[in-house]
């Protein structure tokens, strides 16, 4: 590449799909990068208060590299972290007189504007977080067109409740738009493959396995999920089941019940911490299942499908937005009873649909497909923003 970056990446919530996606973007790009990470505990603290470490730990970068802060071209960072604050720390602490600033990217994975609130309290102080971090970056990255719009329609929602002297609402939503574009993250390369199920029938003797692989958190609404498997089970259609996915210290509910009630189907149940462990476990499924809530892009049911695994996906949130419009028939359902009619007649007997186009169409996901667009826009990206 004859424009290659020297970026520094910064993540404030190094773990799960975060700590993915930053090691296999760094992995794959042909820049250069510097990382820095912070645990992945602690979130609201994190977005709040995580500036003073990592504005340490760049000095110490510079000391270590004999660099100037305006050595990085630019600095990509994810929305854990309070943007306004970083940007006046670091002019303060980090530049001489005759050093400027790198432009700052966030890459907005999720954000409290639009995650469900499973408690009547809102946290304002919390929601001025994304807003300002959106205002003050010099652009902002989305990881799905649905994700960018929610969040400039939250944004301008939320701005409207401040009782006087707000901003202009409408004004802020355009200026979110204007100032962003979408990035779909990539899936790691060990996905791209899959086992040809469609010729494998549904009989006693071999049932279709049903997979979750999820975070197990309320917004994936496990509720409803193990709801659909219990009318499965009353109608003595034969099913086996997979529960994976994160969790946090607390096993939900929903799951405790679900690993006495399904004990009979249940062939895994938990996290699975070896990569190659869980594809080997995505392989053996027929049939992924999301009723979320709360997604905004869908790197689980990618992976599944992938593996082989044909996908069931609620007429919502980001989904739509990744399925060709020649596989939305057989893959997203409108309501309760259209999901229920098909997984029904899925596990009743017969061929699963062929989801051939729908793989090869998702491996345009994968990180050696991915890349290029990320690396075209470092390359291109000069800070220039309204």
């Amino acid at each position: 590449m004859s424009d290659t970056k020297r970026i520094l990446f910064i993540e404030t919530f190094y773990g799960g799909s975060h700590r993915l996606f930053t090691d296999s973007l760094i992995r794959h790009s042909a820049h250069r990068f510097d990382l820095i990470t912070l645990p992945d505990r602690n979130w609201k603290w994190r977005i709040r208060s995580s500036v003073w470490e990592i504005v340490n730990r760049i000095r110490n970068l510079m000391l270590e590299k004999d660099y100037a802060i305006s050595r990085w071209d630019m600095i990509i960072l994810s929305e854990m972290i309070d943007i306004p604050f970083l940007k006046v720390l670091l002019q303060k602490e980090c530049c001489h007189s005759s050093d400027q600033l790198p432009p700052v990217v966030c890459y907005f994975h999720e954000n409290t504007l639009t995650y469900p609130n499973p408690e009547s309290r809102i946290d304002h102080q919390l929601n001025f977080s994304p807003v300002l971090n959106v205002q003050t970056a010099d652009w902002s990255l989305f990881n799905s067109e649905y994700h960018r719009r929610a969040f400039a329609d939250a944004a301008a929602k939320w701005l409207d409740r401040i009782p006087e002297f707000g901003p202009d609402s409408n004004r802020i939503r355009d200026r979110i738009l204007k100032n962003s574009s979408v990035l779909f993250p990539g899936i790691c390369d060990d996905f791209e493959y899959a086992a040809d199920k469609r010729t494998k029938i549904s009989s006693p003797d071999r049932p279709r396995t049903i997979l979750w692989n999820h975070r197990w958190e309320f917004d994936k609404k496990p509720e409803t999920f193990f709801s659909l498997l219990k009318e499965m089970k009353s109608q003595h259609l034969p099913f086996r089941l997979i529960l994976a996915g994160e969790s946090s210290q607390l096993v939900p509910k929903p799951f405790l019940e679900a690993k006495e009630y399904f004990k009979e189907e249940l062939i895994h149940y938990g996290f699975v911490d070896s990569r190659t462990e869980y594809r080997k476990l995505l392989r053996q499924a027929d049939i992924s299942i999301s009723t979320s809530i709360q997604e905004n892009f869908g790197i689980s049911f990618i992976e599944a499908s992938l593996s082989g695994a044909v996908p069931l996906l609620p007429d919502r949130l980001s989904y739509p937005e990744l399925i060709p419009d020649s596989d939305k028939e057989y893959v997203i359902y409108k309501n309760r009873k259209e999901l229920s009619t098909r997984l029904a007649r899925w596990l009743s007997g017969g061929p699963l649909p062929d989801n051939s186009n729908l793989i090869l169409n998702l491996r345009k996901h994968c990180w050696k497909n991915r890349i290029s667009e990320f690396d075209d826009f470092f390359a291109g990206f000069n800070g220039a923003h309204e």
